[in-house]
């Protein structure tokens, strides 16, 4: 009797070991290979993604390394944001599974990874492909809810495309959305007030200035001219005229098809020129136009004359392109020297995860000018609504009240 219970307890102790080799087998067939605080990409070739497709079912971005930078396929080629690109990659290259799991499907969708189009929407997540110049996948992931809705910290839940298997990871994404405009490049223009000597308006349907803003001294009170008798000009709406370039910020761009020459300004637009201490003069035309909804639409044309300028030695009046490298401007890690290892910047851990040594460095350095992007001409830059307004083109805006005194500081030439 003891030997068939023996037997019997011996059978389905094996039955039991069976059953838990397949279940654990049917959750994640690579168990062997993958640890709990492993890298998931710990093969990630940083350097060598070319194209990263970022999709949720209504919005695609297309994010493509080309020999000039990076640049957004849905908005014309218009220039990425480089630091927004590789905080995602290094992001994957970081990344280090907490747990992982086989979800059934209702769990799929509670928590946000069924494919990108899927329907109905409800429970998408968002789909990141990322390939390198021959095409070739690097990596094809759903990524889903983070652990604690709004806290990007607290761990990230993704599984890749073709698997069942989903994984919590520690981290988050700094940027992630569909959405073409949301990769673009953001500052256009990057003028400080007192870079500014002058700006002068002009109307629609003049070639005479409707009004002028200068700096008597550099540094000093601002002037206009002219200011109609009994009236002053209104300090902060001065100031914000100044500052309008410091910098100018787009929220959408558009290829400019309205002119065939970038000396020929937009017809029938009132329109500003700033012209700055070293020479440069540079025209914005401000246009309010209707959207596709009917809704406005804040609109900024941009021309740059640079033949009056007077440059320092050595100085370039465009924009260097963002780079990692000295010899790949689109290089997600720089190339490290000798001995360095190389620090890419995660701006996920926060503004002090990279602290230069020196933090003084910017205090000592020679004054460098203004750098303007000499290809800023060939686009028409969407705003939002609180910077076009400081694009004042109409002189009564810049106006006190008829009541208020004029107040001190504030220099006025009046009409005579």
């Amino acid at each position: 009797m003891k030997g068939r219970r023996l037997l019997v307890l011996l059978g389905i102790t094996a039955v039991l070991v069976v059953l838990v080799v397949l279940r654990l087998g049917d959750k994640t067939p690579d168990r062997g290979k993958i640890k709990m605080g492993d890298r998931l990409f710990a093969d990630l070739p940083v350097n060598a993604v070319a194209s990263i497709q970022i999709s949720d079912g209504d919005h695609q971005a297309t994010l493509k390394k080309e020999k000039a930078g990076w640049q957004v396929e849905e908005r014309y080629g218009y220039p990425a944001d480089f630091d927004a690109i590789r905080d995602l990659v290094m992001t994957f290259s970081r990344m280090k599974i907490g747990r992982d799991f086989t979800p059934t499907p209702e769990g799929l969708a509670r928590l946000s990874l069924l494919p990108p189009s899927s329907e109905p929407p409800e429970g998408r997540g968002i789909g990141l492909i990322l390939t390198d110049t021959t095409g070739k996948t690097l990596v094809d992931v759903i990524v889903g809810k983070t652990r604690t809705p709004g806290d990007h910290r607290s761990g990230q839940y993704l599984k890749h495309a073709t698997e069942n298997t989903v994984f919590l990871v520690d981290g988050g994404f700094y940027v992630l959305k569909a959405a073409p405009e949301v990769w673009l490049k953001s500052e256009i223009l990057k003028i400080g007030a007192h870079d500014v000597m002058t700006v002068t308006a002009y109307g629609a349907d003049s070639q005479d200035p409707v009004y002028t803003l200068s700096w008597p001294e550099k540094g000093g009170p601002a002037r206009m001219t002219p200011v109609p008798r009994e009236k002053a000009a209104n300090p902060e709406k001065l100031e914000q005229v100044f500052e309008a370039l410091g910098p100018l910020v787009l929220d959408d761009v558009r290829k400019d098809t309205g002119s065939t020459a970038a000396t020929t300004p937009p017809a029938k637009t009132p329109y500003l020129v700033y012209r700055l201490y070293d020479g440069r003069e540079i025209t914005v035309f401000p246009k309010v136009e209707k959207g596709d909804a009917g809704d406005p639409r804040y609109t900024v044309r941009i021309r740059v004359d640079t033949s009056k300028a007077a440059l320092p030695a050595g100085a370039e009046p465009q924009t260097a392109p963002d780079a990692a490298s000295d010899t790949d401007p689109a290089a997600l890690v720089s190339k490290p020297a000798d001995g360095d290892a190389a620090k890419p910047e995660n701006r996920s851990a926060g503004p002090d995860a990279n602290t230069p040594d020196d933090q003084n460095s910017d205090a000592i350095a020679d004054p460098v000018p203004p750098q303007i992007d000499p290809m800023i001409e060939n686009w028409v830059f969407i705003l939002k609504k609180w910077q076009y307004d400081n694009l004042v083109t109409d002189p009564e805006q810049l106006l006190l009240p008829a009541e208020d005194k004029k107040p001190a500081g504030i220099e006025a030439t009046h009409a005579q």
